[in-house]
């Protein structure tokens, strides 16, 4: 049994983005509007949308499992409240260190969120490339965001995404061995409960059509998906990720996707 995971970051409300998103974030935003439309897809289409334990522990046909990564506070104030309208869960991976923050969710409504069901998970403790840190630093990263979020939800918290999708084989070992059941990458492809997870990136360029094509496993497109994964990684690895992604703003500007 197979099911698209999907990530999401932040939403904002109204027709431009807010300029107090940074610059290396704002093609992750999605206005508000277009997650009602994608909330309304799933419901439409009846597909269920459980929380990432809840579809390890029981996978069922027509799965959509939503992932929300680093901790914006749009998630608690307007992802939340969709998403429990139509009863639907939610996984939200958080940056440790910056519960709290501006613009971050706090650790109360962390704990609200969890006792309606959404999963709270690890996303490191300061989204730090975790390619680039040494084995003690890598252990420190991955052990005391694990110790935060369990001290904030008096739960154990076993699941991980990786920041940026760095990762390699220490990563992998690593996390395991600090406590990590289930590790989310940024590969993508459709996921089956296993330990390592891929994942399917929503972003502002992603129109309702590709969305659609993703909730309902089209096969070409997921295809289509890993592909254009495989050159992005590539082109990192020539030029250099930051780069890659002043290339990439440069000829990808951030505009409100409008297109079915």
């Amino acid at each position: 049994m197979t099911a698209p995971i999907l990530i999401y970051h932040g939403f904002y409300d109204g027709p431009d983005l807010p300029t107090d998103i940074p610059t290396q974030e704002r093609r992750y935003y999605l206005s508000r509007v277009r997650l009602e439309e994608h909330l309304s897809f799933l419901s439409a289409n009846r597909l269920q949308a459980p929380s990432l334990p809840e579809f390890l522990a029981n996978p069922r046909p027509n799965s959509v499992v939503l992932t929300f990564d680093d901790g914006h506070i749009s998630n608690y104030d307007w992802a939340f409240p969709a998403l429990e309208t139509r009863g639907f869960r939610a996984t939200l991976f958080t940056v440790a260190g910056w519960i709290g923050q501006s613009g971050r969710v706090s650790a109360s409504q962390l704990r609200e969120m969890n006792q309606h069901g959404f999963c709270i998970a690890s996303h490191g403790l300061t989204h730090t490339p975790l390619t680039q840190l040494s084995a003690h630093a890598l252990e420190v990263e991955l052990r005391r965001s694990r110790e935060i979020l369990e001290q904030i939800l008096g739960a154990p918290v076993v699941h991980l995404a990786i920041p940026g999708g760095f990762v390699n084989r220490l990563v992998l070992d690593k996390a395991r061995e600090v406590g990590y059941q289930h590790i989310c990458t940024s590969s993508p492809g459709l996921a089956r409960p296993h330990s390592i997870l891929p994942r399917l990136s929503i972003t502002a360029h992603t129109s309702l059509r590709d969305f659609g094509r993703l909730a309902l496993q089209n096969p070409v497109h997921i295809r289509k998906k890993q592909l254009s994964y495989w050159v992005r990684q590539s082109c990192k690895s020539i030029i250099g990720v930051s780069r890659y992604e002043n290339l990439q703003r440069l000829l990808f500007p951030v505009a409100p996707m409008m297109n079915k």
